[in-house]
Formats: C-alpha cells, structure tokens, sequence
C-alpha cells in the first residue's frame, strides 16, 4: 500500500513538474491502463525531455548515488578535471543542486545545513532506468569509479569501497582497503576492515600480500589466532618471488611474537616484539601500539615488571596528544599491573581509560575500561559496581577485541550470580550465546560452553557441569592463561573437584600443579591466586592437610596486597575452617 501510495505521489509530482515547462499534459486512457509505474516512466520521460541537456545529464549521471552533495555531483559529471571550459551549456554542482531545491523533482533533504540529499527512491528508480538506456555499462561504470574516487578523496571509504566494486574496478577496491588498512587499525575499528575483505573476491585477496596482512590483523583483534598461521604461510609463498618490504616484515615479526606468546615462550616473544616494534612501518601507529602493548605484557611475565612499567609511565606522561596511543598506553599500564597483583592501580588507569574513550569516542578503549574496572569490583567484591561495569562493557562488545566481549559476560554472569539473582545470570548465558555465535568463531562457543559449566557449579547443577566436562572440547590443556576470568582448563579442575573422585582429585591436582607453575614461571598473579586456591581444596578432599595449609598461606599473601576477595568467598564452603586455622596460626 505504501509503494501505491508513494507512486501516485510521485506520478502527482512529475505531472506538476511537467506542466511547468509544457501547456498541457494529456494521459490517455490507453496510458492509464499500464498502472502506476508505466505513468511514473512516461511521466519521467517528459519531464527529462523539457528539461535542458545539462539537468537531463546531471538527472542521469547522479542517479547512481544513494546520497550526494553539489561537489560530488560535480566530481560524477565532468570527472576530476573539473567543467568543460568549451561547453557553453555547463553549469556547476552547485548550480544543479539549488535547482533541484528551486524546482523539487523529488529531492530529500539528509541534513539541517542542506549539504547532503538523496532522490525519493521510485523517481531515482526511473532516472537509473533512462541512465541505462542511454550510456550502457560502460558509462555507468565511469560514473561509479568517479564516485568511489570522490569518496576516497573525502576520507569515505566505505562509500568509495562500495562504488569501486560498483564499477568492477576490484583491484582498485582492493588498494583502496591496503592503503586504508592502517588507519582503520589506529582507531580500534577493526570489524570494519573485516567487512571491507568480505566484499571483495576471495581470490583476489589470495593474490595480494597487503589484504592477507588485514585478514591477519582482523583475525588478531578477534583473538581467533589459530587463523593467522595459514595467512602467514601464504604470505611467505607470495614473497618467495619478491624482497619483502620492511614495513611488512615488521608486522610479520609482531604475528610471529603474537603466537610465541599465546604459546607460553615469553621470552622468545620479548625479543620478537622488540624486533617487531623497530620494523612495523611509521603509518602503522595501531600495529606498533599493539606490539609495544604485548611487549609490556610479554616483559612483565618474563620478570621485567619493573623496567615496562617505568619505562610505560614515562611514555604516557610524555603523551600529550589526545589520539588512540594514550588509550594503549593507559591499557598497557593496567595490564602490567594485573599481572603483577596491583589492582589499586589497575583501578585507576582503568577509570582513566574509560574517560579517555568517552572522550575521543574510541570505544574500544572504553569498553576495555569498563571491563577492568568490574574486574576489580568483583574481585574486591563490590558486586553492585562491577554488574554496572560489566555491563556497561557489554554494551560496547562489538569494538572490543580478544576474549574480552566473552569475559564481559563471563563477569556479569559470575556477579549476577554471587548477588543470587540466578535468572538474570540465565538470561545473561543466553544473550552470551547468541554474542558467540554471531561471531563466527568456534573459540569463543568453547569459551561460552565453560562459563556455562561454571555458573552450574555455582548453581548446584553439578550434572550440568559433569556432562559439560565428558564434552568439553579444550583443545589446548591450558594456553596462555594471560589476565581472564574464565579460564575452561581451569574450570575443568573445578568439575572435577567437584566429582570427588579418587581419580578425579588426582587428577586435578597434577593438572593444577602443572599450571601453578607455568603462573609461576610468568609471574601472573592474579591466576596463581585462584590455582593455589583449588590447590588447597584438592589437599583437603585428600585429606593432605599439611600441604593444604602452606599453599593457603601463600594464596593469602598474594592477594592480600590487591585486595582479592572473590576468589576466597566463591569457595567459602571448603575454605572457612582452613582460613580460621590459619588466623590462629597468626
């Protein structure tokens, strides 16, 4: 009814209009008879006719553009070399855009300033109609590549993306997403790049060294890392034929690192990201943040803690600019200071971050700051602030990176819990759900399988939790177990101490050990916490209370300089006797 409506609206339209430039309009009968559309097209036709040959050109040629303003109309038109000096009968973009307000052949305004309009969608139906009967593909293409290198030229590259591929110009779509691959990585926008490689044909990104690095560094924000190894060995067949350029050996060295760290070898990795950050090419600002960001971890975790964070204070406090390196400089200092069990700092640089990407609008900053400080609440167990942190981090899941959207959940879901509003923990399980599946990555439904196990646990549905574990696909025993609440290796040893089993406890407690002294080895507090806490309830369900007490002492003495509550109240049934033990120990 609608689509009636708006085309006799349109027919009303262009019988006004075309009365204007003619006497009479006669509409026979037998014209009737064809409906609205064949009225609308004859119409049209008239209209164009009456109209002088300049409009009827601009008529045509800007009917391929979804929105436009008077340089570009110009820009499609007469291309870049401006008006025909010769031609008499030319007129500019401008002069063409204050006639379509003085006659209204169906034009819309986008904005208040009048900088911006579309056609109704039927009249621009009709024009492209005309346009195609006139010039053929060939001029229309022409017209679609002036547009895509208007667009480009103005810094729009999701239009000019669009119009390139519009004009079958896949190679020049192509350069246009490598020569835009850095800038959109400096602001954390990496689902945009993303969406620019889907478009274009799989074959050509196979050909292109430059596309396979965005499909890398996509890949690497979507913490999907067992992606990257078969892009790097593609790359490397493609160069076998062609010295490597620097820049690009850079951002090969950061990929490499990136993998040497998710692997445990830390130390390797510190060399490589040190590499890496030397190399990776002065345009790629967001590929060297995140290589100096890991290198800090990278260092932290190797025992060089104290020189990262100072030389990481001294940079941020030489950072002036208001640009995405302060946010990674804020984040990097949060996270070496996680590893290290300093949550009051973690707190702060946290809170720093979140009003930093308020500010500049880089969201990515701010949801990873909102996602540390309910972090911190939990841990400190100040539910009510970190179910308001957490949640304000959901809300920005689509820009963050990694595990970090999953975490989120993951740390909602906990708190919900702990505030015994278990519906709300449920419903959060089902959004997480859905988050993980529209993200296409089997990881990330693994990661949301173990949150699930775990809420069970907390829940009492332990035969939830021991299916979950007969099930459980956690390909790797335990990665890098990094700074993240949910851990499936972990969980896993919390169903089977669960069991109670003899064989479950045993084995649970060889697994536990094993990642007690990786954590150890990387000087990652904040697990070494929770692992020594398991520790000590897997001794207890053994009836090793000698090796219990010693491991609760020194779970207490980490986490008494951060302020950890949390992990001690979640397993508050196996550890409150111990824990009054130890206070009479002194």
């Amino acid at each position: 009814l609608l689509q009636r409506v708006e085309g006799w609206v349109t027919g009303l339209r262009l019988v006004t209009l075309s009365l204007r430039h003619q006497e009479s309009v006669e509409i026979s009968p037998a014209r009737l008879q064809g409906g609205v559309s064949y009225v609308a097209e004859y119409l049209a036709a008239e209209v164009l006719e009456s109209q002088p040959q300049v409009i009827q050109d601009y008529l045509l040629s800007t009917s391929i553009l979804d929105r436009f303003c008077a340089s570009l109309c110009q820009a499609v038109q007469f291309g870049t070399t401006g008006l025909p000096k010769t031609d008499e009968g030319s007129m500019t973009g401008q002069a063409f855009v204050e006639w379509l307000e003085e006659n209204d052949p169906f034009l819309v305004r986008l904005d208040d300033r009048g900088e911006w309009y579309r056609y109704h969608q039927l009249f621009q139906e009709l024009l492209q109609r005309r346009l195609e009967q006139q010039s053929g593909g060939d001029g229309i293409a022409t017209l679609h590549r002036r547009a895509s290198t208007w667009f480009a030229d103005h810094n729009l590259m999701n239009e000019a993306l669009r119009y390139s591929l519009a004009a079958g110009d896949v190679i020049g779509a192509a350069q246009l997403v490598e020569h835009n691959t850095y800038a959109i990585l400096e602001d954390g926008r990496f689902p945009i790049l993303g969406r620019w490689l889907n478009q274009l044909p799989e074959e050509i990104v196979q050909q292109r060294p430059g596309l396979l690095l965005a499909r890398a560094w996509v890949s690497h924000f979507q913490g999907a890392f067992e992606r990257v190894p078969p892009i790097l060995q593609k790359i490397d067949e493609l160069l076998e034929a062609e010295p490597i350029e620097q820049g690009m050996a850079g951002d090969l060295d950061f990929f490499n690192a990136v993998l040497l760290f998710w692997d445990w070898q830390i130390e390797p990795s510190v060399e490589l990201f040190r590499r890496a950050i030397e190399r990776i090419p002065g345009p790629n600002v967001g590929g060297r943040n995140e290589a100096e960001l890991y290198f800090a971890c990278a260092g932290q975790m190797a025992g060089q803690g104290e020189m990262v964070t100072r030389k990481h204070g001294q940079m941020l406090q030489e950072e002036t600019s208001d640009g995405p390196r302060k946010g990674y400089l804020l984040a990097t200092l949060a996270f070496v200071h996680m590893l290290s069990g300093e949550l009051a700092m973690v707190y702060e640089m946290a809170r720093q971050m979140v009003a930093f990407g308020d500010r500049t609008d880089i969201a990515i900053v701010s949801g990873w700051g909102s996602y540390l400080m309910g972090y911190m609440d939990y841990e400190w167990n100040n539910l009510e602030a970190a179910s308001h942190h957490f949640s304000q981090a959901v809300e920005k899941r689509y820009f963050m990176d990694v595990n970090s959207p999953i975490d989120s959940y993951a740390g909602l879901i906990f708190t919900y819990q702990a505030m015994q509003q278990s519906e709300k923990a449920n419903e959060t399980v089902k959004l997480m759900f859905e988050f993980a599946q529209q993200r296409n990555h089997p990881g990330l439904v693994i990661l949301a399988r173990s949150i699930q196990a775990r809420l069970s646990l907390l829940q009492g549905d332990l035969q939830s939790a021991f299916r979950w574990l007969e099930m459980a696909d956690i390909s790797a025993d335990a990665g890098n177990m990094f700074l993240w609440l949910e851990q499936p290796c972990i969980t896993r040893c919390r169903v089977l101490l669960a069991q109670g089993s003899e064989t479950s406890l045993r084995e649970a407690t060889e697994k536990l050990d094993k990642y007690w002294q990786l954590c150890q080895a990387t000087h990652n507090t904040p697990q070494m916490i929770k692992i020594l806490l398991l520790q000590v309830v897997a001794r207890q369900k053994q009836e090793q209370f000698d090796e219990a007490m010693p491991a609760l002492e020194k779970a207490v003495n980490l986490a008494r300089p951060g302020g950890y509550i949390r992990p001690f109240v979640e397993l508050a049934s196996e550890l409150t006797d111990l824990l009054k033990r130890l206070r009479r120990q002194g």
